[in-house]
């Protein structure tokens, strides 16, 4: 990108990357469901960004999704580090109830070796009847750098419809081999309606956790890379 900058190319970078954006940009522009909030240098459009998110927090934790008549417990977290900066919306027909961290012996991790097996064990309660339900998972880095999502839509899982007070446990089990370093996990659960994905409940960096590698790499993931060696 930097070279193309150099060559005088316009470029036009869309994303939620507000280090990205502050590096690459000389103008920015602030853009919500469609229209143009504002058009300004990239620091006050960041900092106009990071207002609005946190206007929105306030305003989900002031409305208190309401559950069975009373004020929805928060997400019991285990095995991660609860984050107080979260960003949580959606429709409230299905509410996320838990998520944990758990190692190959399905205990609760405080730390992940980089290259082991961990399993997202995620629990949620549906309040509303949901014909095409999709649960997903993202990872990014602290500078908000998205290294790996999936949902069970990608995944091609087929959950099936879930009942008004259904409780749907599920688990997303990978390798994670991320360089060391603290991370974010954020959590969702949609319904698939017409091409769309319709937001239930997702929390953006729910928890982080800190992972260790023992491995010297450069970059943010390990790709397990051999060296085969012979002469010609």
């Amino acid at each position: 990108m930097e070279e193309l900058q150099k060559k005088g190319v316009t470029i036009i970078f869309v994303s939620h990357d507000m280090a990205a954006i502050k590096s690459f940009c000389h103008r920015a522009i602030l853009i919500d469901k469609g229209k143009i909030l504002e058009y300004s240098d990239p620091n006050t459009i960041v900092n106009r960004y990071y207002e609005m998110c946190e206007y929105r927090e306030k305003e989900t934790k002031r409305r208190a999704v309401q559950v069975n008549g009373e004020k929805k417990q928060e997400v019991n977290i285990k095995g991660l580090k609860e984050n107080p900066s979260i960003f949580r919306y959606g429709s409230a027909k299905a509410h996320l109830l838990d998520i944990q961290m758990l190692d190959e012996h399905r205990k609760p991790a405080s730390y992940v070796a980089s290259g082991g097996e961990y399993t997202i064990y995620i629990s949620i309660i549906f309040e509303e009847m949901i014909r095409e339900p999709v649960v997903g998972i993202m990872f990014k880095n602290l500078a908000g750098i998205e290294i790996y999502g999936t949902n069970t839509h990608l995944l091609n899982v087929q959950l099936g419809p879930k009942n008004r007070g259904e409780i749907l446990a599920i688990d997303f089990c990978q390798k994670i081999s991320f360089q060391t370093g603290c991370y974010s996990i954020s959590i969702g659960v949609a319904e698939f309606c017409s091409g769309k994905l319709s937001p239930l409940d997702y929390i953006w960096d729910v928890a982080l956790f800190n992972v260790i590698s023992e491995k010297k790499f450069a970059g943010l993931v390990n790709i397990e890379t051999n060296v085969h060696e012979r002469t010609l």
